[in-house]
């Protein structure tokens, strides 16, 4: 399920709660969507189609105990594209800097783009986990809000990786399309029906 921006733009925080049953969850995926409906495809709400993350956190309490959230260290932040001086990394730096700071995408916009943050212990309590995530927007324009995005957990075991495509993808692909066996055109399709 992914969440369009609705409300009007300007410098706020987007908060997201939600309830997991997963435990030893290790890495949170943020997907910037680009839509029809935003300035020029967006992912961002700018004119040209832009956003500014300036930062990102994660909180996760028990269900049980909904009150007693834990902010989770992020660390190892990649995307498949950061706008210069805008680096991934920066969204989860502390820092709310109106300029300068944060996650951004020009001159990239129109396009779907991915973020992946490692959490530093895994998390997830039995009975179930309350996230809430803040997507801090404070850029000093007050139009660089993100438009639609979705968020996702992994329990996978890093490092996550999302500078191209996945090895197991590649080596399917070294082998001659006429030389592929049943199992490997399953995986190829999966793989694309997935992006």
């Amino acid at each position: 399920m992914s969440i369009t921006a609705t409300s009007s733009n300007g410098i706020g925080t987007y908060k997201v709660v939600t309830r997991t049953e997963l435990t030893g969850i290790r890495a949170i995926r943020l997907e910037a969507l680009a839509d029809d409906s935003l300035p020029k495809k967006g992912p961002g709400r700018a004119p040209d189609g832009n956003f500014v993350l300036t930062e990102f956190d994660v909180t996760a309490a028990p269900a049980a105990e909904a009150d007693k959230a834990t902010k989770l260290v992020l660390e190892n932040a990649q995307a498949d594209f950061s706008q210069n001086n805008y680096d991934v990394a920066t969204a989860i730096d502390g820092k709310m800097a109106p300029t300068g700071n944060g996650w951004a995408v020009s001159p990239k916009a129109g396009n779907t783009h991915l973020a992946s943050f490692e959490t530093r212990e895994p998390f997830g309590y039995e009975g179930g986990t309350v996230l809430t995530f803040q997507l801090h927007q404070q850029f000093r324009s007050g139009e660089h809000s993100l438009g639609r995005f979705r968020l996702s957990v992994t329990t996978s075991a890093g490092p996550i990786q999302l500078d191209g495509l996945p090895s197991t993808i590649t080596d399917i692909l070294a082998v001659a399309a006429d030389q592929r066996d049943e199992k490997q055109r399953g995986e190829l399709m999966a793989y694309y029906r997935g992006i």
